[in-house]
């Protein structure tokens, strides 16, 4: 008895693991995504990229948060486009940054 508990305690820990990790994939995929694409519009160099990269990661990873209901939801994705701005405002030039307000995240 106790070995089939510990069992079905270890299987559900695994697919815990595995969506987890699934989510923080897809997450990393979409930062690297958006991040070539404002590569390309925007023009930075690869210091500006790596910092890109890692604020477009922290974007999606805030927005993938489970929410409560739709008003939150636009709540929450107002205050993280305020976010990237301000820290994408210290990484970008004025006119990278002027490039990238007009490209939509």
């Amino acid at each position: 008895m106790k070995k089939i508990l510990a069992l079905c305690v270890f299987v559900l820990g695994l697919a815990f693991t595995t969506q987890v990790s699934a989510q923080t994939t897809e997450i990393e995929k979409k930062a690297h995504i958006k991040t070539e694409e404002l590569r390309r519009t925007v023009k930075f160099n690869d210091e500006q990229k790596a910092q890109v990269y890692e604020v477009l990661q922290k974007y999606y990873n805030y927005l993938n948060r489970p929410n409560a209901n739709e008003s939150d939801f636009e709540m929450r994705k107002q205050k993280i486009t305020a976010f990237v701005d301000e820290k994408l405002k210290a990484v970008l030039n004025e006119d990278q940054f002027a490039k990238f307000k007009q490209v939509k995240l």
